[in-house]
């Protein structure tokens, strides 16, 4: 399935769930990552929200279940 595009509000729901779960004490990216997705619908935002997670984040989960998001250009040279 392909993941289009995020929007800024997107992004902004995400960079708000990192940040809240980082002051709760919680891994909400680890969370994600690991979340088994059963459905299309799930899959399609599981792959959503780690890619958010990679792009205001700097770093995506440290998961086999992360290598779902493409790589950075850069390493593709």
């Amino acid at each position: 399935m392909k993941t289009e595009s995020l929007t800024a509000e997107d992004l902004k729901y995400i960079k708000c769930m990192c940040e809240a779960s980082d002051k709760a004490g919680l891994h909400w990216q680890l969370a994600v990552s690991l979340f088994p997705v059963q459905t299309e619908k799930e899959e399609h935002w599981k792959n959503r929200m780690l890619l958010g997670i990679r792009l205001v984040g700097g770093e995506a989960p440290k998961t086999m279940l992360a290598l779902q998001i493409p790589p950075d250009s850069e390493t593709l040279v």
